[in-house]
């Protein structure tokens, strides 16, 4: 189910790095690179990966954690995804 309630309080970094990982998802890109560029982004922010991961379920799902995130966006749908990090 994804996550209807209001914005979480998430530092500006992770709402940068979710506004890319938003950008990435309008690209054809597979679960392997989506998954590898999750890394990428997180460097580039200079947020840990755990941040990383905890912004992007907290935003999705509501909660600190939840399934392999690459193969939760592919099962859910890119662009549904895209459109909610693009909310931030």
């Amino acid at each position: 189910k994804i996550n209807k309630h209001t914005t979480p309080k998430l530092s500006t970094s992770q709402i940068e790095a979710l506004k890319d990982l938003a950008k990435l998802l309008e690209e054809p890109v597979t679960e392997e690179k989506l998954y590898n560029s999750f890394w990428e982004i997180s460097k580039k922010h200079g947020i840990q990966p755990k941040e990383f991961f905890r912004a992007a379920y907290t935003v999705i799902l509501g909660k600190d954690s939840g399934p392999r995130l690459a193969s939760f966006i592919m099962a859910v749908g890119k662009e549904k995804i895209s459109k909610l990090l693009k909310k931030l």
